[in-house]
């Protein structure tokens, strides 16, 4: 950003100056040809010396505004106003002596007032050549000005996106060592009970999953349906520790498999389902994860709810909804980060909990996640 900044910089005054001084020649040759004091293609090329006299100077003095920024004002304008005049006196010599010149070498007609050394004439060109350079010097200030102004504005936009951009990363990465946790704890469970082939598979589906989780980007989005296959293969790996307990059901419209979804959303709600639902009872537990639009929100949704209340019974005493932690308070400070309209509810039922995420709907892949980046 900084070298774009200078670039810009550097070529911005030079192509100013040679727009300013094409304006000027252009001008004073229009108003010289127009009272019939000379014919066009003379008049372009005696300005020549003029307009690159006019750019060099201007460029200069831009250079030398520069140079005294820094100074107090009772330094700045004392020496600005001695270099602006400098340069108006330089230019306005060298107009006058190329325009004697030509009337004594070339056209003849130009003798009347080309040959005209007086000192009027002489001040009156220069006080035009400060009028062009003060109001050149005013234009180039302002637009330092505006430029720096944008370019922290921009670094500023960029500082907050790179923070946000962080915030999510240690977000979704804080999840890792509470699900890996977990895990483990389960496969230490089924090691505990004898059943090794159970535990290999267990091992085997956790490094899938593990390598799928470290190789994404926290901070961008994948398609929905990128998504669900992530929570089917962590299911699975529960799956092998509660068997015939654990009832997985999937339910996602097609037309939406395509929706941008934050990386790892639904870990948590997956997993507080399997934690506070399958393990909390020795019942059959049926976990549900589904996906709707809704005109122009997407909704994902996960249940756990028991098979069948009457030979379940009563579902075990839950915690209140505040107090399973880590995984709700994390999806709700992604959501923030990310969007501007997305919420996580979450209900109690007599048979189960419900956990549902709304948020904007949007099916053009690799769309940046953090808004603040925009």
């Amino acid at each position: 950003m900084t070298r774009q900044l200078r670039r810009f910089r550097s070529h911005a005054p030079t192509r100013f100056a040679i727009v300013l001084w094409c304006f000027v020649n252009l001008l004073s040759d229009l108003v010289t040809v127009m009272i019939g004091r000379g014919p066009p293609f003379l008049m372009f090329l005696s300005s020549i010396p003029v307009f690159l006299a006019g750019v060099a100077c201007t460029l200069l003095l831009n250079k030398l505004r520069k140079a005294l920024a820094k100074r107090p004002g009772i330094q700045y304008w004392p020496a600005m106003l001695v270099l602006l005049a400098g340069c108006s006196i330089a230019v306005a010599c060298i107009d006058i002596l190329q325009t004697r010149w030509v009337a004594l070498a070339f056209y003849s007609p130009w003798q009347n007032w080309g040959l005209d050394m007086s000192l009027q004439r002489m001040l009156t060109i220069a006080v035009i050549y400060f009028w062009v350079f003060s109001f050149a010097m005013a234009l180039l200030w302002a637009g330092s000005v505006s430029d720096m102004a944008r370019y922290n504005a921009a670094k500023v936009a960029a500082m907050e996106a790179a923070a946000l951009r962080a915030e999510a990363t240690a977000l979704r990465f804080q999840l890792n060592p509470h699900f890996l946790f977990n895990t483990l704890n389960s496969i230490a469970s089924t090691i505990t009970t004898g059943s090794r082939q159970d535990a290999e598979n267990m091992v085997v589906r956790l490094a899938s999953f593990l390598r799928a989780s470290f190789a994404s980007d926290p901070a961008k989005t994948i398609m929905l349906d990128e998504e669900i296959a992530a929570m089917e293969a962590y299911l699975d790996i529960e799956k092998v520790r509660f068997g015939e307990r654990m009832i997985v059901e999937i339910g996602i419209d097609e037309a939406i498999e395509e929706a941008l979804v934050p990386h790892f959303i639904l870990q948590p709600l997956v997993e507080n389902a399997v934690k506070h639902g399958v393990a909390r009872t020795s019942s059959p537990i049926r976990i549900c994860m589904s996906a709707a639009q809704n005109r122009d929100r997407l909704i994902l949704r996960v249940t756990n709810e028991a098979v069948d209340n009457s030979v379940a019974g009563p579902m075990p005493p839950r915690p209140a909804l505040s107090s399973i932690g880590l995984g709700l308070d994390n999806i709700r400070q992604r959501l923030a980060l990310s969007y501007d309209d997305a919420a996580l509810r979450t209900t109690v039922t007599p048979s189960g909990f419900i956990a549902e995420i709304e948020l904007p709907l949007a099916l053009s892949e690799g769309e940046p996640l953090l808004h603040a980046a925009e």
